[in-house]
């Protein structure tokens, strides 16, 4: 049973402290709140598997060992690591410093079944075989109510005035999109992609779109905000540097930022992991984000929405 409570959660920090967490942006206390700095999104950080194995059947019983432990190293390549983290350090400080309720709306299930920045139709699936039509229907089920929970809240806040931030990380080092299952080696094959030292790096991106090519652009205030105080962090980053336009004009990230004044980015993880990429993949399952790295991207998107808000209501 596909259920919003087990698809998306909501928090709402005031004072630094949260205040409340839950399904619904109506069930707020208090709703009678005069202003809002942001609200920060987070559509590709989950780990919880439930969707997926209702789809594929538990995790343990999928295959061989080595099968079992490639599809969870899988969804964890998959996962933008750390960008719970930064959403909720920058919500928390903002509500500090502005001394007004900031939320995060964050996916809790993992992207790879239900990737709800993507188009219909490109949901991805962890398994070889296609998906049966009662399956690919309750995902994009799923995917409906994920993205109606999320712009049901940011349809609420920006009344208040918020902004909306859209927070992704990304690897430096691109592999294929195509063919990402195709053997139990595939994970090997996209470490190896990721860490080569061959080849152009990506950086930081701003995700902005393009007036009159894509269905929705970030707000350009937002934009020129967030650069300023990614550069005054030094953080080395571009605008739409690593986004093709036609992916960026089915974006749901691009939608919330043309539904509301809002601003998307893609936060390249070695800013985020304590001891680089090798490191990383020999803990897979337990690097941390590095607090440092962690702080400096909030820093920078804490400044921005605060700037936007003292210009605003000064």
């Amino acid at each position: 049973m596909v259920r919003g409570d087990n698809l998306c959660l909501i928090t709402q920090y005031q004072g630094g402290e949260i205040k409340w967490q839950g399904t619904q942006i109506d069930k707020v206390p208090n709703r009678t709140f005069l202003s809002v700095p942001a609200i920060f999104t987070v559509l590709h950080s989950g780990t919880r598997l439930d969707l997926l194995e209702l789809i594929i059947g538990p995790i343990t019983e999928c295959g061989s060992p080595h099968e079992k432990l490639n599809l969870r190293k899988a969804l964890e390549l998959d996962r933008d690591f750390g960008a719970d983290a930064i959403a909720h350090r920058a919500a928390r400080e903002c509500s500090k410093q502005a001394g007004n309720g900031t939320f995060v709306a964050e996916v809790l299930q993992t992207r790879v079944p239900m990737d709800v920045n993507r188009r219909r139709g490109e949901i991805m699936t962890p398994v070889n075989e296609p998906l049966d039509i009662q399956s690919r229907s309750m995902l994009e089920t799923a995917s409906g109510i994920t993205k109606a929970s999320i712009a049901e809240a940011v349809s609420f806040l920006r009344r208040g005035g918020a902004c909306v931030v859209d927070v992704h990380t990304m690897w430096p080092r691109d592999y294929s999109e195509e063919h990402k299952y195709d053997s139990p080696d595939e994970v090997a094959r996209r470490i190896e992609a990721i860490t080569r030292t061959d080849g152009e790096k990506r950086i930081t991106s701003i995700a902005a779109g393009q007036e009159g090519i894509t269905t929705w652009t970030a707000d350009p205030d937002l934009v020129q905000r967030l650069s300023t105080a990614l550069s005054a962090e030094d953080i080395e980053h571009g605008v739409n540097t690593v986004f093709d336009p036609e992916f960026l004009k089915g974006s749901f990230a691009m939608r919330l930022c043309g539904f509301a004044p809002g601003v998307a980015i893609d936060i390249d993880k070695e800013l985020l992991l304590p001891n680089g990429v090798e490191d990383y993949f020999k803990n897979l399952f337990k690097t941390q984000p590095n607090p440092a790295g962690v702080e400096r991207v909030a820093k920078a998107l804490t400044n921005t929405v605060l700037r936007r808000w003292g210009d605003l209501y000064s």
